[in-house]
C-alpha cells in the first residue's frame, strides 16, 4: 500500500463513529501521510550522532603536539551547536499538500456530480470522499458549480 493510498483510506473513514481522540489520531497520521517524503534530506539526528561519534573517536586519540585533535573537538561542537538550531536550519517538507474542494454540477435539477477543483475529475455526487481519488487532493470545503 503506497502513502497515498493509506491517506485516502484514513480520510474516508466515517468520522461520525469516532471519539475525539480517534479522530485526532486519524487527523495527525492523514497529515503525516500527506508530507512528501525528500529524498535528498537527511535526518538530522543521525547527523548529530555521527558528529558525537566523531568527537569520541578525537578524545579517544588525544590531541597531537599541534593541537589538532582539540581543535576538530571544538569544530564539530560548534557544528552540533549550529545543526540543534532549528533557526539556522530549519526542517524541510518537500511540499506542501495538495488542497482542492468540491464543485457541484446538477442538470435541471435532477442529475448531480462533483468535481475536483484542482484536477477537474468527476465523480457521483453521492459519494463525497475527503480525498479526490484522482489527484489526491484534500478537500477543504464545497462550492456550488
Amino acid at each position: 500500500m503506497t502513502r497515498k493510498e493509506a491517506s485516502f483510506i484514513l480520510a474516508n473513514i466515517d468520522r461520525r463513529v469516532c471519539d475525539d481522540e480517534l479522530n485526532d489520531a486519524l487527523d495527525m497520521a492523514i497529515k503525516a501521510l500527506e508530507q512528501e517524503q525528500c529524498g535528498n534530506a537527511i535526518s538530522r539526528q543521525a547527523v548529530l550522532d555521527k558528529l558525537n561519534r566523531l568527537i569520541e573517536v578525537e578524545r579517544l586519540q588525544g590531541t597531537d603536539e599541534m593541537g589538532y585533535g582539540r581543535e576538530r573537538v571544538s569544530a564539530y561542537e560548534h557544528m552540533i551547536f549550529e545543526i540543534e538550531s532549528e533557526y539556522l536550519y530549519p526542517s524541510v517538507n518537500s511540499q506542501e499538500p495538495k488542497t482542492g474542494c468540491w464543485i457541484e454540477h446538477e442538470i435541471e435539477g435532477t442529475l448531480k456530480w462533483l468535481e475536483c477543483s484542482n484536477c477537474h475529475c468527476e465523480t457521483s455526487y453521492n459519494v463525497m470522499h475527503n480525498y479526490c481519488p484522482n489527484c489526491g487532493a484534500r478537500m477543504e470545503s464545497e462550492d456550488k458549480g
